[in-house]
């Protein structure tokens, strides 16, 4: 799957193609808080590890990794040393 920023669109409508905010969202949680947030959620077909991190007063960096094949094998080989 290809995800990625929409000059000019909200997460939200450029992801999910949503027209209001993700219920799941901690946008309004980082702002409150003014401290980075984290959450493990399911969309699209896959497990998400995501993050909202403040980067300046009005502005904050929102990412999420695909961590499907993770949790398919809780119990993954220890790295080869």
């Amino acid at each position: 799957m290809k995800i990625g920023a929409v000059a000019g669109k909200t997460c939200f409508s450029g992801w999910f193609q949503r027209e209001d905010p993700c219920p799941s969202c901690r946008a309004p949680v980082l702002w409150e808080s003014g401290e980075e947030q984290n959450l493990r959620l399911e969309a699209s077909g896959s497990v998400w590890d995501a993050y909202w991190v403040p980067v300046e007063k009005n502005m904050y960096l929102h990412y999420a990794f695909d961590i499907s094949g993770r949790m398919k094998d809780p119990d993954p080989a220890p790295p080869v040393t």
